[in-house]
């Protein structure tokens, strides 16, 4: 059954993170095509190209559901739920809407945040069928938030 689901595309995965400035709008839709490159070095990227008839759909709906500083720097917690299933979709496209993950060493390489570890956390699985799965945030992520933040449920 789980793996039908997987085929479905019915299991909804959310994803907490941490990260750069502040959006206007405590929600929205992320529609943007993603591109696999591989630099001179051999890494491999993502990037967003609406161009190149290669490009991958790929939607993402984000929540706000804080807005704080971080080092004098302003600071989002946002969940994001990517509705396809690209490499590195979230980062990328969180970095294209101009709010990059903190402690991202590809997408995110001028952080001024002092935070130093990829602010991205699997946080929930719903599955048809089955109870919500969550995991709870790791104390190092959670630390940089306000005493007043409530996580969402």
């Amino acid at each position: 059954m789980l793996q039908q689901h997987l085929v479905d595309k019915t299991i909804q995965k959310h994803y907490l993170c941490l990260a750069k400035g502040q959006p206007a709008l405590n929600e929205q839709r992320i529609n943007a095509p993603l591109l696999r490159y591989t630099l001179a070095s051999g890494e491999r990227r993502v990037k967003v190209d609406s161009q190149d008839p290669q490009a991958k759909e790929s939607q993402t709906d984000i929540i706000i559901h804080d807005r704080f500083m971080i080092n004098s720097q302003p600071v989002s917690l946002i969940e994001a739920k990517p509705l396809t299933g690209r490499t590195h979709q979230i980062r990328v496209h969180l970095a294209h809407i101009g709010h990059a993950i903190l402690g991202d060493d590809k997408y995110n390489v001028h952080d001024k945040s002092g935070v130093h570890r990829l602010c991205l956390h699997a946080w929930r699985l719903d599955i048809p069928g089955y109870k919500t799965i969550t995991a709870p945030l790791p104390d190092d992520m959670a630390d940089w938030l306000p005493e007043t933040t409530k996580l969402p449920e």
